[in-house]
């Protein structure tokens, strides 16, 4: 009997298609307004038609990187192109690639398909599904993905900033081929993918968490020395820490240049490049975390926050309430608690959300 051995890849039948999905094909948020029209040359990576500051666009292996309320809010728009032109050259591209493989492309059983994973969970939410007929015959490159809105009805990976998201968009085999036409070298099981891209969705941006490099320059001035492999740089006056919303407003993380590059190298498939890689950054995240905690843990104001007054509901504070509640399986007041009397326990808490004894355990080679 012939098969397809699952999670290999010995075929490569949409190979424009796939040039143009990494050429064209752009995540953007919030989207493109209507009745926008692109001005004449390259469009580069700045957001289309808005203020440069008000969101963030990202193409084929790259990062939509917002903050932790546009991640949780934000309209998240895909466009094939910036133009008519853009998505009829996609589109005739994709027809003569499809009419080579089933005589005619009309008959090819391919779909569109866009998924949104949580990174840390690997949980999968289905965005957008459209057979081969129903995407040429659309008379636009625009599709809303995320509509705007912190509501339960959000795709859970988007509501979730503290992990983040990677969304693929592929052409799919939406049934398996009869055997008559099955050919050698030519995917013929549901579920192969033709053509694929993936672009990451980060709250990095406004969170305080996104790393800058520590040079030797940064060292001498912070009086690190040498040898230190990272920096959190918080200010000293607690005092009120509790309402802040952008944590670039009061802290700054440094990371050592060489090994910041290193540990964030990515395969073209979005993987980290090196075991280590993701193992380093979580490191690095909770070692800010834990400052964090403890810098909470001294506001004096903090028995002022209350998570049921919506204006704290924006705060960092309640996000990172959140995170504990959630994987912790305690509410939010019983995590307020846990900060405030048991600090320890609550970075312990937040390691336990990042999984650190799992990441450990792959670089050890405890787990399999």
């Amino acid at each position: 009997m012939s098969y397809e051995k699952r999670g290999l890849r010995p075929f490569d039948v949409l190979d424009k298609t796939q040039t143009l999905l990494n050429q064209l094909v752009k995540l953007q948020s919030p989207p493109i307004p209507d009745g926008f029209l692109p001005p004449m040359g390259s469009q580069g990576l700045e957001p289309l038609g808005i203020d440069s500051n008000a969101g963030s666009i990202a193409g084929a292996n790259g990062t939509l990187t917002l903050d932790q309320e546009q991640f949780r809010t934000n309209a998240v728009g895909l466009y094939f192109g910036v133009n008519d032109e853009d998505w009829r050259h996609l589109i005739d591209t994709l027809d003569d690639e499809l009419s080579d493989i089933f005589g005619r492309s009309s008959l090819a059983p391919v779909s569109i398909v866009v998924t949104a994973t949580n990174t840390r969970l690997k949980q999968q939410v289905l965005l957008l599904r459209e057979t081969y007929g129903q995407f040429v015959q659309s008379d636009s490159w625009r599709r809303l993905l995320v509509p705007a809105g912190d509501t339960a009805d959000r795709a859970r990976p988007f509501r979730m900033p503290q992990d983040g998201c990677i969304v693929t968009v592929q052409f799919v085999l939406h049934e398996d081929l009869p055997v008559s036409e099955r050919q050698p070298g030519r995917p013929w099981r549901k579920g192969s993918w033709l053509a694929k891209i993936r672009i990451k969705v980060s709250a990095a941006r406004g969170s305080g968490l996104a790393p800058r490099f520590l040079t030797e320059q940064l060292r001498r001035r912070l009086g690190v020395g040498d040898r230190s492999s990272s920096y959190v740089d918080l200010r000293a006056d607690t005092s009120g820490l509790h309402l802040v919303t952008d944590l670039s407003e009061v802290m700054s993380v440094f990371i050592d240049e060489e090994a910041l590059k290193k540990a964030t190298e990515l395969k073209p498939n979005g993987e980290f490049a090196t075991p280590a890689g993701e193992a380093l950054v979580l490191r690095w995240v909770m070692d800010t975390y834990r400052a964090l905690v403890h810098a909470f843990r001294f506001d004096d104001r903090l028995d002022e926050f209350d998570p049921d007054v919506d204006e704290h509901r924006h705060t960092y504070l309640y996000g990172l309430l959140q995170q504990v509640s959630e994987y912790g399986d305690v509410t939010i007041d019983e995590a307020l608690n846990i900060l405030k009397d048991q600090p320890n326990r609550f970075v312990a808490l937040i390691e336990n959300s990042l999984d650190l004894n799992g990441a450990d355990g792959e670089i050890l080679r405890l787990r399999k």
